[in-house]
């Protein structure tokens, strides 16, 4: 029998170091048309973003935001449901059940690559993009899905043709290493995942 993949709801924590604060999210479309949200404000996913490639282009005309956001991730989807006005944004994987009831205010997004990046510079360029786009996929992520009948070029630092996902990390600093880059990708029926450092 197989269950549903394990899910990590990431409420902001908060102490006498992290005072509490209202975590936004703010989902727009990508350059190219695929979606990527922005996290911002949450302790616990500092400089973090989430990026869904989509089978067709999206329609989102204006950026959304949600205000006090709980985030909740499996792998195969995010939910991002605000504590203010309980309106729920899906992304997920064509084939993926997600972690929570829909509701009549969820919206759902599905695509065949869902990514997670934690990355400094490229996440401080996307919080103060202007317009209503945010850059390119090929701009802003290290871990894509490539077309199963693509040959791997030999690109990948992890995953390559076969992996249905993968994940890279890169470290910087010196007697006690942080990670200052880091990225996972789970890609659906017909690609591989594909993570690299360049």
């Amino acid at each position: 029998m197989q269950g549903n993949p394990p899910t990590n709801l990431i409420a902001p924590s908060a102490d006498a170091l992290h005072p509490p604060v209202n975590p936004v999210v703010e989902i727009r479309r990508t350059a190219d048309g695929h979606i990527a949200a922005v996290v911002k404000n949450h302790n616990d996913l500092q400089y973090t973003y989430f990026v869904l490639k989509t089978m067709q282009p999206v329609q989102i005309a204006a950026p959304i935001r949600l205000d006090n956001v709980n985030v909740t991730y499996s792998g195969e989807c995010v939910v991002f449901q605000s504590r203010s006005d309980n309106k729920v944004i899906i992304l997920r994987l064509s084939s993926a059940n997600c972690p929570i009831q829909t509701t009549a205010n969820a919206t759902i997004y599905e695509g065949f690559g869902l990514i997670r990046q934690r990355e400094t510079s490229i996440y401080t360029s996307l919080t103060n993009a202007p317009g209503v786009t945010y850059p390119p996929v090929a701009e802003i992520v290290k871990c894509v899905c490539i077309e199963e009948n693509t040959p791997d070029q030999g690109n990948c630092d992890a995953g390559g043709q076969g992996a249905s996902e993968c994940s890279y990390s890169e470290s910087a600093g010196g007697g006690s290493v942080s990670v200052s880059a880091s990225c996972t990708v789970k890609c659906g029926n017909g690609y591989y995942a594909c993570c690299y450092d360049n």
